[in-house]
């Protein structure tokens, strides 16, 4: 019997005289995981059972996790963490840039949530293009992708793996196989695909989750005015679930955001991310993205205060840094 099946769980199947363990299956909620991964109100919400009920056997299936050692970081001593965080450095996945990397401190980490948003054509999806063939080549596990806008391209990452790895085009091809694809052209579908991902990543040894513009899609399925509240609340719950399975799988999570235009009383046009405070909210790390010429430029917010800003380029190798000329002295010529 499988380490990660609810059945596991003591007292489970007679809770609620079975009626919970029933609506469970009817709600594709298969898992250990798919269960703790679901806020308390959401589960109150769809199964019909008290929340006291609710609170009690997540309450058992975190003490399961924790006997079962599959916890990784939930309680640790501030010693424990800074030896924990140590070792995610090792396993840090780099970006292949000097100046995002140095910029990310290392690069990709595990049980980060990384958002990146901009306007169309600036290379939001050619960041994520990059960080799959960079995640393939330094680690053992395989990138899921769930696709939104129909931006996936699979030559391009065929691209990036001989330009940039140097590996023949029949080892890209071995690449291109460690990638999971799960296309949800609408909100609906979006949210089933997250519905499943647990399973997806237990049974794939999912080790980087690609979400490419989800957000815009819940702006664009729910874009009166009426829907609003409802749109809210699906995205809420869709950004606090990848949140919280980032934290119990240790995955790193990259997902890319449309932009929408909000004028300023000073007549300037500026952009602010699809979401807003609940996408930012749950984001670890949120860059801004644009252009510079023919060079991109990636802003990150560290504070109120203090804003990072690197220049880099895309090229036939994916995600490149751009080398600083240095200013010839002219004098005495």
């Amino acid at each position: 019997m499988s380490d990660f099946e609810l059945s596991n769980i003591k007292g489970l199947s007679m809770m609620g005289k079975g009626e919970f363990s029933k609506r469970l299956k009817e709600l594709n909620i298969t898992n250990v995981y798919d269960l703790v991964c679901r806020s308390t109100e959401e589960l109150v919400t769809t199964t019909k059972i008290k929340q006291e009920s609710i609170e009690k056997i997540k309450l058992r299936v975190m003490e399961y996790l924790k006997s079962k050692d599959l916890l990784t970081n939930m309680e640790m001593t501030p010693r424990e963490q800074l030896e924990y965080d140590r070792l995610i450095e090792k396993t840090t996945i780099s970006t292949g840039v000097n100046s995002i990397d140095t910029m990310l401190k290392g690069g990709i980490k595990k049980g980060k949530f990384y958002t990146i948003y901009g306007p169309e054509g600036c290379g939001k999806t050619q960041f994520c293009h990059n960080a799959v063939v960079q995640a393939l080549n330094q680690t053992d596990g395989d990138v899921f992708w769930l696709e939104v806008e129909n931006t996936f391209d699979p030559e391009r990452i065929i691209q990036i793996c001989v330009q940039k790895l140097g590996i023949s085009e029949d080892k890209a091809l071995e690449y291109l196989d460690r990638i999971h694809i799960q296309r949800c052209p609408d909100s609906l579908l979006i949210m089933k695909a997250i519905d499943n991902l647990t399973n997806s990543i237990i049974d794939n040894n999912i080790g980087l989750i690609i979400i490419d513009g989800a957000p815009g899609q819940f702006r664009l399925d729910f874009a009166g005015m009426g829907d609003l509240s409802n749109r809210q609340k699906e995205l809420k719950t869709f950004v606090n679930r990848l949140k919280r399975i980032t934290s119990f799988f240790d995955i790193p999570f990259i997902m890319s955001n449309q932009v929408y235009e909000s004028p300023n009383p000073m007549g300037i046009t500026m952009y602010k991310q699809v979401g807003g405070r609940i996408v930012g909210h749950v984001s670890n790390f949120t860059f801004q993205i644009g252009k510079k010429g023919t060079n991109r430029l990636l802003k990150y917010k560290k504070g109120p205060s203090e804003e990072i800003e690197v220049e880099f380029k895309i090229t036939d190798k994916g995600l490149e840094d751009v080398v600083k000329r240095e200013k010839k002295n002219e004098e005495g010529k």
